[in-house]
């Protein structure tokens, strides 16, 4: 188990506000200190990877959320998955969809998990604590 003090740094891409602000508020409570990014789509997802924009280099995201639609949600996890400096970085999709298809086709470009969001916010934020404790508190995440 990894449950060093290192402060967690998440990229979360999500185009909903509300389904935003679950997440950040779940995050931000949670038992490992987390910083936490947030992107309304595939785009800023990517510039932020590759800290384009004149932006800072950032620190490495330890995981990444994507909760956009199936296409670019897709399309993110093809570059990420692609990419030697970001492909080991846990990548979960969740989406509205629970078409087996988009389900499939997410695991063949290598994401880490797919979850579909509830469609209420309570079940989100239910959602939304599991994965934390799964991915933060028991996972064993990689340093680069």
């Amino acid at each position: 188990m990894d449950n060093g003090k290192r402060e967690r740094l998440i990229l979360v891409v999500d185009d909903h506000c509300e389904h935003l602000q679950i997440i950040q508020q779940v995050l931000a409570n949670s038992t490992i200190h987390c910083q936490i990014v947030t992107v309304s789509n595939s785009q800023q997802a990517l510039d932020f990877l590759r800290h384009q924009e004149g932006k800072q280099q950032p620190a490495r995201p330890d995981l990444i959320l994507v909760g956009v639609p199936d296409g670019n949600g897709q399309t993110l996890l093809t570059e990420v998955k692609t990419d030697a400096s970001l492909r080991r970085i846990p990548t979960i999709i969740l989406s509205a969809s629970d078409d087996p298809s988009s389900v499939i086709t997410s695991y063949q470009l290598q994401c880490n998990s797919y979850v579909v969001k509830p469609h209420d916010l309570i079940h989100l934020n239910q959602v939304i604590q599991v994965i934390e404790s799964f991915w933060l508190n028991i996972v064993t995440l990689p340093m680069e």
